[in-house]
């Protein structure tokens, strides 16, 4: 069966040999002539040479490969790509494995053995739509995550002051004191505490702790409570203070019996300030700011001012991918 292919010059050069003045038959000068011109313009001419075995071989090895070097490279970085952004979920990580991904992309649609005979024009788009695919696939998720931190960084700001006026009227709203007692202006200090929403979206389930013994371990919340009127602000004393549950106190008396002291109800007359506060607010309106006032003590030394607050936990906010959990843990300079 004749086959497609370049006449070789060995085989043109024997055509001369035949006929009148070395010119061959009149065939012969044709297939030359036609050779020659598709040597210069490379047009593939029909060739009635039969094709040997191991041209038949490559022939069938070729057209079964379907990669190349360049394709095993291309698959093997994208494959490193997905895995790095699977195990490193950060902005800066995974803008790195998409940059990859898309010179990868853009390196098989072009090179690839798939389009080795299409144009060079068709392959230029290839790897255009391969990069697109990949920029749009992991694009939009790299956003979404970036706008989400920049948004949980910002969304909450705390601000602190003591204020050193005495007989403020705010101080008579504080109903949480740790000893159930009205305000003592001769024992505790006034440190109001801001809470700002910069979202133009809700904060919900607000839940926080705050410390006043970050610049002095003497330092204690004797009293706190809020100024404005934020709905369902509620207060809680910090854990593992047994208070409300502390067991009588058993004695034994020099006449020989055994006496239980009311341990309950002489702290209840005693001042028993602590060194943190849970505060929990259900909702906190967009741009709104809670005002918190704290009466603090000294456990050594009355009227005492905090040089830092410590404030921490968790809240909640909407965002393009949904509900996201933010977490606070801040330090908070107090201004005198």
């Amino acid at each position: 069966m004749p086959r497609l292919g370049n006449v070789s010059s060995r085989k043109i050069r024997g055509m001369g040999k035949h006929g009148k003045g070395g010119g061959g038959s009149a065939h012969d000068r044709a297939v030359q002539k036609a050779a020659e011109g598709a040597s210069r313009s490379g047009t593939p001419v029909i060739s009635d040479e039969p094709q040997t075995d191991s041209q038949a071989r490559n022939s069938k090895q070729n057209s079964g490969r379907f990669h190349n070097r360049s394709d095993s490279i291309s698959i093997v970085a994208i494959m490193i790509a997905l895995l790095l952004w699977a195990l490193y979920p950060t902005v800066l990580t995974r803008l790195f494995c998409l940059a990859g991904a898309a010179i990868a992309a853009a390196n098989l649609g072009y090179k690839s053995e798939w389009v080795r005979l299409w144009p060079s024009s068709a392959k230029h788009s290839c790897a255009l739509l391969s990069v697109l695919l990949v920029l749009f696939m992991g694009g939009s998720p790299v956003l979404t995550q970036w706008r989400e931190e920049h948004l949980l960084a910002s969304a909450i700001s705390f601000r602190a002051i003591a204020v050193g006026i005495g007989n403020m009227p705010e101080r008579k709203k504080l109903a949480e004191t740790w000893d159930g007692k009205p305000w003592d202006e001769d024992h505790y200090e006034d440190v109001r505490l801001s809470i700002d929403n910069n979202l133009a979206l809700p904060l919900e389930q607000l839940d926080l702790s705050v410390s006043v013994t970050e610049g002095d371990k003497d330092m204690r919340i004797a009293a706190i409570g809020e100024v404005n009127d934020v709905s369902g602000v509620q207060f809680r004393a910090p854990q593992g203070v047994p208070h409300g549950q502390l067991p009588p106190l058993r004695l034994h008396g020099a006449d020989g019996k055994d006496y239980n002291l009311p341990v309950e109800d002489i702290a209840s007359k005693m001042h028993l300030p602590a060194p943190s506060y849970q505060m929990f607010c259900p909702r906190l309106e967009p741009k709104d700011t809670l005002h918190l006032i704290m009466g603090v003590s000294g456990t050594t030394v009355s009227k005492k001012s905090p040089s830092r607050l410590r404030i921490t936990g968790t809240y909640h906010a909407e965002s393009i991918s949904g509900n996201v959990v933010g977490r606070i843990d801040e330090v908070v300079a107090v201004t005198q």
